[in-house]
């Protein structure tokens, strides 16, 4: 027990200096439940109050504003349409009609329930403490019930469940192995929709959410972007500079100190606009502030499909899976 409790400590006071940096809590700061929105709709429901002024700031703040939605969130960890049906919204942490655990678990999940309450040993209880406390990450953050973030559930609902079904199984004595052989039918069945699910269908429609093309852009411009001078990039489906960085295999020291290196932290985020000879912007203003002011100046364009200056010359359309265009690459 110490020399467990001693292991955590030291990973503990290595990690906490780091989280508490402004860099490790920016990320938090846009996914707690309370940011700026919340606090605009607090105050919103405050001025259109018939409560007299004292009364509507007792009825409508930050903890009558929080404490339902993180009680909202926790409760809909526990839905069976998340746990055993469709899953997550979030389609990069979860297959779209598959929930987090085959439903064959779901009746063996509350059995185990009964048996742990029945029995009331140490270590099932502890697995009860775990499961509870396991969805608190998730439920101070938006978009519950979310898959990653309540990751930590998945050991003690499988064993709660194991518990279950091994007691079941007893309950069967000698002819245990007559309820065994159909129950692991089962459980392959399951196994089987679900990878046919994950490696077919869900690879091809849902290629976006893992935001494909990236990769095959930064290809192109391998290839191609010797030819010029400035490289424009939409950020319309995420932070491109990471994967021109990650896939061109870019020096961390020369990006650190290259003088064309915009950063900058603003709305509890950190940007970045450009480095080398690359500009990033917003899908928004592509049309209007891509620009080669000068003529002897070759520019290439990487945006979404569509979206560029008239007169532009079309290179390349980058597909997702789907068959959907994802990137249109044009010369300006």
């Amino acid at each position: 027990m110490f020399t467990s409790f001693f292991i955590f400590l030291i990973f503990f006071t290595v990690a906490l200096p780091k989280a508490l940096l402004q860099d490790s809590s920016a990320r938090y700061r846009w996914t707690a439940i309370l940011d700026e929105g919340a606090i605009n709709r607090v105050n919103e429901l405050r001025g259109s109050s018939a409560l007299p002024p004292p009364l509507a700031v007792v009825t409508y703040n930050k903890v009558t504003y929080v404490v339902p939605e993180i009680l909202k969130n926790y409760i809909s960890h526990f839905d069976p349409r998340f746990l055993f049906l469709n899953g997550g919204s979030n389609y990069q942490f979860s297959v779209p009609g598959s929930g987090m655990f085959y439903p064959i678990l779901a009746p063996f999940l509350i059995y185990g329930l009964w048996i742990i309450f029945r029995e009331r040993q140490k270590w099932q209880i502890f697995m009860i403490f775990w499961l509870l406390i396991s969805i608190i990450p998730a439920a101070i953050t938006r978009d519950s019930p979310h898959a990653l973030r309540s990751l930590m559930m998945i050991v003690p609902v499988i064993v709660i469940s194991a518990i279950g079904l091994d007691s079941f199984v007893e309950l069967f004595g000698k002819r245990r192995m007559f309820i065994k052989l159909p129950l692991i039918f089962v459980l392959l069945i399951n196994l089987y929709f679900f990878w046919i699910s994950y490696s077919g269908e869900y690879i091809k429609s849902y290629s976006w959410s893992w935001q494909y093309g990236y990769k095959e852009a930064v290809d192109y411009i391998k290839e191609n972007g010797g030819e010029y001078d400035k490289i424009f990039f939409t950020k319309k489906y995420g932070e491109p500079h990471e994967f021109l960085l990650f896939y061109m295999k870019y020096d961390p020291q020369k990006y650190r100190n290259d003088p064309n290196l915009v950063r900058y932290f603003r709305s509890d985020w950190y940007w970045v606009d450009g480095f080398d000879k690359y500009i990033f912007m917003n899908d928004w203003e592509v049309k209007e502030n891509v620009k080669c002011q000068m003529s002897n100046v070759k520019c290439l364009l990487i945006t979404s499909p569509g979206n560029y200056p008239e007169g532009s010359t079309l290179l390349k359309t980058i597909n997702f899976l789907d068959g959907k265009p994802a990137f249109d690459i044009v010369e300006i």
